[in-house]
């Protein structure tokens, strides 16, 4: 690959990776943590947008014949991540303190809202930030380390308990996608791992 190429990905994902850091920040210190929300109609809006956007970078440089078909297959292999998920999370949860999360209120469009940022997230990081990086590192084994460390630094918000553990499901989510290449396994069980644990909170 020429040089001004790979140069030209470099850049690409660094501005991608920085939005998505930075626009949380310009927000005020009070609604940082509401900002991911699954209540908020801001979040269902740019997600959405997020992801329209990423679809159509991911199209450019990514070819992955099945990312988007849907099949009885990815909704067992979804149902399997989730549940590794759980187990990571119930581990978490009877040995450590509970770390920070978003604020969650109860309402119709926090449905939508949680598929959706999930969508966005696993196109953000398994689907666009992993494929660029298989193409910018020479091992597959570093592009994946590198994406989940870059997926759990960006759940800095959680402090470093939930750092951590973003990055356990990170490398569940990461090997589940390299298994499958098919983003609807990874986003089903992401949003369902989501849903789980927000209603856990709202319940109490």
């Amino acid at each position: 690959m020429k040089k001004k190429n790979i140069l030209s990905i470099y850049l690409e994902l660094c501005i991608i990776l920085l939005l998505y850091i930075i626009l949380p920040l310009l927000r005020t210190p009070n609604n940082l943590n509401t900002t991911i929300s699954p209540d908020s109609l801001q979040v269902l809006v740019e997600s959405t947008i997020g992801s329209i956007i990423l679809i159509f970078l991911s199209a450019r440089r990514i070819h992955l014949p099945h990312l988007y078909a849907f099949s009885m297959r990815s909704v067992k292999a979804s149902i399997i991540v989730l549940a590794s998920m759980l187990i990571v999370r119930a581990l978490f949860v009877t040995f450590f303190p509970p770390f920070s999360l978003p604020v969650f209120h109860a309402s119709f469009i926090a449905v939508f809202s949680v598929f959706s940022a999930a969508f966005f997230e696993e196109l953000l990081f398994r689907v666009y930030t992993f494929s660029l990086l298989e193409i910018l590192v020479p091992h597959m084994h570093i592009a994946k380390a590198i994406s989940i460390l870059i997926f759990a630094g960006a759940h800095y918000y959680q402090g470093m308990i939930g750092i951590t553990h973003s990055a356990i499901q990170a490398i569940i989510l990461t090997y589940a996608f390299c298994k499958q290449r098919n983003v609807v396994t990874v986003t089903m069980a992401h949003a369902m791992y989501n849903i789980i644990v927000l209603e856990e909170f709202f319940l109490k």
